[in-house]
């Protein structure tokens, strides 16, 4: 799942159309696109779907002060920092907690702080 979005589903940037809405998992799938945050929440709900209960959706501020989305969860005793819009291959994206959120950055920019994440059944501000 993880590499299907990482791979098959192109990010979109720097594109303002003045509305904020997300694509269905159709529109993602069938256009080939997705801005980061429908591409985390879908990847998010494919896990959940697989049985990955642990799984959230993170939107964080970077140090660039742009924000980004990911996704968390732990697997196989492991936290995993899942970015569908980067270019970490699934292997790449587990470890302890603290080394892998110093260890991440996207386009050579880190994580500043989180802003707010969220799962089925959560929603957590920071």
């Amino acid at each position: 799942a993880y590499d299907y979005m990482r791979k098959e589903i192109a990010t979109l940037e720097g594109i303002d159309l003045g509305v904020s809405f997300w694509l269905t998992p159709k529109e993602m799938v069938s256009g080939k696109f997705a801005d980061d945050e429908d591409k985390a929440i879908l990847l998010c709900s494919i896990l959940y779907a697989l049985g990955d209960e642990k799984a959230e959706v993170v939107i964080a501020e970077l140090e660039n002060r742009g924000p980004h989305a990911f996704v968390i969860t732990d697997f196989n005793n492991e936290f995993m920092l899942l970015d569908p819009s980067g270019k970490k291959g699934f292997s790449e994206c587990a470890g302890k907690k603290a080394q892998v959120l110093k260890d991440y950055s996207y386009k050579g920019t880190g994580i500043r702080r989180f802003l707010y994440k969220f799962s089925h059944s959560n929603y957590e501000q920071f």
